[in-house]
């Protein structure tokens, strides 16, 4: 395999597990991304010359806390779910930002819980951080809400760097379990893959050819989105949009819950009965 290069892999499970075990220890052990030359669309960690932990490589502090403060806006925060937390580092951010937050983490890589376990082993042993993989069920996320008594109690779902890699129909099931589980006015903050913006075709374009020869494989690879879906859809589950300048890449928003209840009459006319369903 080439030095830090990710294949393809059946599951989204395996593709960052094995980031984390082989991809990541190449990465940490060669020229830092500071050192090199590289196109404009590589949005990567240009200022830091040694990542210390998985995901680091992706963005520096500074960069990341300018995406995180655009999008998740809100003063008084108790409870957040991230989604994609990998190595931690929005997680870190997170904390800091709100001194007394509880975190609830969904991932689908068995290794990057562990790394993040183990990072904010501190945080875990007092109840301030609680992981959870994700598994084939679709309604998972509104189940653990409800089980933990907090249904229309989160205050944010927050996602970077992560939901880039995510297809469609799963970013649904995320932006469907945030009508259950926030409260009105909260917030989802994000960022996904944007076909629609120049750096975002010059990564797909520069891409294309690698990701066609894994023959529709889930990889390491963008699932591209562009802003009149990501408006479309979520304007239509309940949400007021903001469209934000994120990276000048991808596309980062801020979603706050007004109504939840406003995809009603289209769940119910496409028969997907789970809008009423009692998790």
């Amino acid at each position: 395999m080439t030095k830090g290069k990710m294949t393809n892999r059946g599951r989204y499970g395996d593709v960052w597990d094995q980031y984390v075990t082989e991809s990541f220890p190449a990465i940490q052990g060669g020229e830092p991304y500071s050192g090199q030359s590289l196109k404009p669309w590589r949005v990567l960690n240009q200022s830091d010359d040694y990542y210390a932990w998985p995901g680091d490589e992706w963005g520096d502090k500074a960069s990341s806390k300018r995406l995180l403060d655009e999008a998740l806006t809100l003063n008084a925060v108790n409870l957040i779910c991230e989604f994609g937390a990998g190595g931690g580092r929005y997680t870190q951010l997170l904390l800091e930002k709100y001194e007394s937050v509880e975190i609830i983490s969904y991932d689908v890589s068995q290794k990057f819980e562990q790394v993040l376990r183990q990072r904010f082993s501190e945080e875990v042993d007092a109840g301030k951080l609680d992981t959870e993989i994700l598994l084939e069920d679709p309604y998972q996320v509104v189940r653990s809400i409800k089980r933990r008594g907090k249904l229309g109690q989160v205050d944010a779902f927050v996602s970077f760097d992560a939901m880039v890699h995510v297809e469609l129909h799963t970013l649904f099931m995320y932006w469907f379990a945030a009508t259950k589980c926030l409260r009105i006015g909260g917030q989802l903050a994000m960022n996904v893959a944007n076909a629609g913006s120049e750096l975002g075709f010059m990564k797909l374009a520069a891409n294309a050819p690698g990701v066609y020869r894994g023959q529709g494989g889930v990889g390491g690879h963008f699932m591209w989105i562009s802003p009149d879906i990501v408006h479309y859809l979520l304007t239509n589950l309940g949400f007021t949009v903001n469209l934000l300048e994120g990276n000048g890449r991808d596309l980062s928003f801020s979603a706050t819950l007004e109504n939840p209840e406003r995809g009603r009459v289209l769940f119910e006319a496409a028969g997907a009965d789970y809008f009423n369903r009692n998790f």
